[in-house]
């Protein structure tokens, strides 16, 4: 299991409906299978995180949202995360996107 304790990712790619871009920094924090998270850049002044090791809740800009991932390691040890997001009952949106990990922000799995 890789552990998130400490990473800092940045986006990449997302779908047109998706408010995180190159500019948005993800930091996360584990204990055990919990983990939980900030997120600023671009468009999103702040935002958290937290959740289960496979599957998150995020809030942002008074949205609630369910985060699924699955996580690919790069050739060069880096963390890419590709995320599907899923909307609140009331609002029911959905989309994808693609976090990578910083190269500085780089730990041993």
């Amino acid at each position: 299991m890789i552990n998130y304790d400490g990473r800092g990712f940045k986006g990449k790619s997302q779908t047109e409906n998706g408010e995180a871009s190159g500019s948005t920094s993800f930091h996360y924090a584990q204990e055990g299978s919990i983990i939980s998270g900030s997120y600023q850049g671009g468009e999103i002044m702040k935002g958290t995180l937290r959740g289960l090791f496979n599957s998150a809740t995020i809030f942002s800009k008074k949205k609630r949202r369910q985060l699924f991932f699955h996580q690919e390691i790069l050739t060069d040890g880096r963390i890419r995360l590709h995320e599907k997001w899923v909307g609140s009952d009331i609002e029911q949106t959905e989309g994808y996107s693609i976090i990578e990990e910083q190269e500085s922000q780089l730990n041993p799995i």
